[in-house]
């Protein structure tokens, strides 16, 4: 799998809302670009400092557990509600924590992985634009695709490989005058704020 497909992968396989190709409004998927679930009591045994099966460090900072109500709020989040399910996953090498939060307008899919955001960089999907972008002095990208315009993603660096945030929006942002990435960095600024010390 490309580095890149797990942008796709992380959408289509775990999102709320799923992932719909804005020329078809079909949901998008393949076997290339779905990770695979791990079991929870493996990715429970996860320490700082420690490595995982394929050589990488893994991966301490949990999103349903680490982030507070109150950092979600901020975020423009429900405070209440977080979805845990397929909260641990395997994409190739790398293994990833994820969670799923809403608003009213939103449900985004945070997933804290051992790749680098260099490795993701590397490896774009098809269509892909990718905007270079800093937060709080963290190496990341804005990445859009013209074929999946209900949602934007963004990736930051970590001590432990990388933070990708991928938010979907229920209806098309044009038909309201929007635009999906509206925000983005400022949700991601406050989330890289909130993070664990040493992450």
């Amino acid at each position: 799998m490309k580095p890149g497909a797990l942008v796709l992968g992380l959408v289509c396989a775990v999102s709320l809302a799923g992932c719909a190709s804005a020329a078809t409004g079909q949901r998008a998927s393949s076997a290339d670009d779905t990770p695979s679930v791990v079991s929870a009591s493996a990715a429970a045994t996860a320490t700082p400092g420690s490595t995982s099966s394929s050589g990488r460090p893994s991966t301490a900072f949990d999103p349903c557990s680490d982030l507070s109500p109150d950092v979600l709020a901020k975020m423009g989040y429900d405070p209440n509600y977080k979805d845990a399910a397929n909260s641990t996953f395997q994409g190739g090498s790398y293994a990833f924590r994820t969670c799923g939060f809403r608003s009213p307008d939103y449900s985004l899919r945070i997933a804290s992985g051992d790749r680098t955001v260099d490795e993701q960089h590397d490896g774009p999907r098809p269509g892909d634009v990718e905007e270079p972008t800093n937060i709080t002095g963290r190496k990341g990208y804005i990445v859009r695709n013209p074929s999946f315009q209900l949602t934007c993603s963004l990736f930051f660096s970590t001590s432990e490989g990388e933070v990708l945030m991928t938010r979907t929006q229920g209806e098309k942002p044009q038909d309201l005058g929007l635009d999906v990435c509206d925000d983005i960095k400022k949700t991601a600024t406050v989330l890289a704020s909130a993070l664990p010390k040493g992450v």
